[in-house]
């Protein structure tokens, strides 16, 4: 079953605002389009069986079914719902724990 993918406005500022950092950063524009990239194809694959991925360490988020998908440095956070994933939130995996 393919699921509709959504991401949302936050995810999508987390996305922006890692491009940003990583522009600041490098020099190679190829580089930073590889990363984009790599990202949303990534996020694509979550239209089929979004169940692969684990559940979130967080109990709180966990509980509602909140999963997470690793790419490069970042976690993908999203639920699942009847035909569609919401990505929730982008951000680095060594950063704390969602609040």
């Amino acid at each position: 079953m393919a699921y509709g993918v959504l991401i949302t406005p936050a995810a999508q500022r987390d996305a922006d605002e890692f491009v940003g950092y990583l522009r600041g950063k490098l020099e190679s524009e190829v580089t930073v389009a590889r990363w984009v990239d790599g990202l949303f194809t990534a996020i694509d694959t979550l239209a089929e069986m979004p169940s692969r991925c684990p559940l979130v360490r967080e109990r709180r988020l966990a509980a509602v079914s909140v999963r997470g998908l690793l790419y490069a440095s970042h976690r993908i956070v999203f639920r699942h719902h009847d035909t569609t994933v919401t990505v929730l939130r982008i951000y680095q995996a060594s950063r704390r724990a969602l609040s």
